[in-house]
């Protein structure tokens, strides 16, 4: 994993004249000079107020929360409709039409993007981030992203649901879930020969549908923080500011808790192996 200010610096120098390059690279290390011509060139870089228009709108809402009436109508009329009607009704406000200068807009988006990096000002911009098979994840929509953490905890139930012998207890499984994951878990059940990441243990579950959702989707989202947990930390952040605010918090919070799990590479294949169905 390249260290994002080598990607950075390497990526910049890639860009400049030859011979100044040349130069500026005698001020290096050697060690460093080696280092940097393993690396690959990062793509073209992003404008990063366009994080504004990919991340999930409630991610803004702490911030916007602190500024008074006037303001807020501000700050809304320098985002996009959609962005801006879900904000208006999490702060039970009506958006009232603003047309800032060109510059203020500029200066609404920066602030409201410092806003969002400034717990973690080391983040790459999307574009700059190293290649992965998981970056495609960026790309996914919220509701992309909860239908893949919701199928993922499949693999285990699948296990689980090997040892099962009564038939009533199969029934009764096979109804809590949706049609989309059991359709999922028939697949897996056919055409997989299934590596344990932890035993899925039905024993927590009290029957209900709602409870066994729950149960599946807080694992989802913790085997996609053991996916993640090898990769750059940028992506994490990406992916998380992708989710609510709620569920990205806790995808953020798992991968802190998981980040030694020996299961990262089997579960960076089953998210792969969903997004090639999903995306």
């Amino acid at each position: 994993m390249g260290n994002p200010i080598d990607l950075i610096l390497h990526t910049l120098l890639d860009r400049t004249d030859p011979a100044l390059r040349e130069k500026l690279e005698r001020f290096l290390p050697s060690a460093q000079r080696e280092r940097l011509r393993t690396l690959p060139i990062c793509a073209v870089e992003e404008h990063e107020t366009a994080l504004l228009d990919q991340i999930h709108w409630s991610w803004l809402v702490p911030t916007l929360k602190s500024y008074s009436h006037q303001d807020q109508q501000w700050f809304l009329s320098v985002l996009t409709p959609t962005l801006a009607t879900a904000l208006g009704r999490a702060l039970q406000t009506t958006i009232e039409k603003r047309t800032p200068s060109a510059a203020g807009r500029a200066f609404l988006r920066r602030f409201l993007t410092q806003s969002l990096i400034d717990a973690n000002p080391h983040r790459l911009p999307a574009s700059w981030l190293p290649d992965s098979p998981l970056k495609r994840l960026i790309h996914c929509s919220k509701q992309e992203l909860i239908r893949l953490v919701d199928l993922l905890p499949l693999y285990d139930l699948a296990l689980e649901i090997r040892h099962i012998v009564e038939a009533r207890a199969m029934k009764k499984i096979y109804s809590a879930l949706s049609k989309d994951q059991q359709s999922f878990l028939k697949q897996v059940l056919a055409h997989h020969d299934l590596t344990t990441t932890g035993r899925f243990s039905l024993d927590r579950w009290d029957g209900t549908t709602d409870t066994l959702h729950l149960l599946l989707h807080r694992r989802g989202l913790t085997a996609l923080a053991i996916a993640l947990s090898t990769q750059d930390p940028g992506l994490a952040w990406h992916v998380a500011h992708q989710f609510d605010i709620g569920r990205g918090h806790l995808l953020l919070k798992l991968l802190e808790e998981h980040a030694s799990s020996s299961h990262a590479e089997i579960l960076t294949n089953r998210v792969t192996e969903i997004l090639a169905q999903i995306s």
